[in-house]
């Protein structure tokens, strides 16, 4: 989660930004951020845990962060965390369509599982998102997350699979 990252992390992603003139980067290798940060996007075979991506506007201010961990044996992705820094615009729009697709298209893993808190605003996309490409809602998890305020919220687990995603691509 954002709240987790350290300052070094933070200063690391800082580093990132300004020395590098991409718009969508790829900046992990397993659980340590490297004291060298790369030019290039760093392969998905050196990429063991979890998949990075931060999305940038021309002046390099950062607009969102993309985020899932892999579960290298089983072939998929969950636990996928998109957060929007800002207002909504084009770019963070187009780069959060680029991180999805992605997960099939380039990394060729077989399923994305994700969630989201019963009532966010993204839950209408994640409906709208499984619909279109024939996912699947596994369930609710009733009273999972507790807020600050002292009320639970559930929680909806859902599943995308690349054969159906395929399917859909090729019509």
């Amino acid at each position: 989660m954002l709240s987790d990252i350290t300052d070094n992390y933070l200063d690391q992603m800082s580093k990132l930004v300004s020395k590098n003139k991409k718009k969508f980067y790829f900046i992990e290798e397993g659980d340590k951020i490297n004291s060298e940060l790369p030019d290039e996007d760093v392969s998905i075979d050196k990429a063991w845990n979890f998949i990075e991506r931060m999305s940038l506007d021309k002046d390099k201010k950062v607009l969102g962060y993309f985020q899932a961990h892999i579960k290298r044996p089983e072939n998929y992705v969950e636990n996928v965390l998109i957060i929007n820094l800002g207002d909504p615009n084009h770019i963070f729009s187009n780069d959060k369509k680029e991180f999805w697709t992605n997960l099939f298209d380039v990394y060729k893993f077989r399923k994305i599982k994700f969630h989201v808190i019963v009532g966010n605003p993204a839950e209408a996309q994640f409906d709208k998102l499984i619909k279109k490409y024939d996912g699947r809602i596994v369930g609710i998890l009733k009273d999972e997350i507790l807020f600050d305020n002292g009320k639970y919220r559930d929680v909806k687990i859902y599943e995308l699979y690349k054969k159906n995603y395929d399917k859909i691509m090729k019509k």
